[in-house]
């Protein structure tokens, strides 16, 4: 889903990683390795939310304009 969102192949939608625990380190690889390596582009790290929140999961899916203006 993250290919497809960077590439245009799909608009954007809300892409949710649930449990900083499990997400935390595969983040901390793509912050300290892929960004400063240029292995992708500026802001792709902010492509994707992680978090333990369901009440910010449910309001990133309700505020989406692609998902919500139907």
């Amino acid at each position: 889903i993250i290919t497809l969102t960077q590439t245009k192949k799909m608009a954007a939608v809300p892409i949710v990683l649930f449990d900083k625990k499990f997400w935390g380190k595969w983040d901390d690889f793509v912050r300290e390795n892929m960004l400063p390596n240029k292995l992708i582009s500026d802001g792709d790290e902010k492509i994707y939310t992680i978090t333990e929140d369901i009440t910010e999961v449910v309001e990133l899916i309700k505020n989406q304009r692609t998902c919500c203006d139907r």
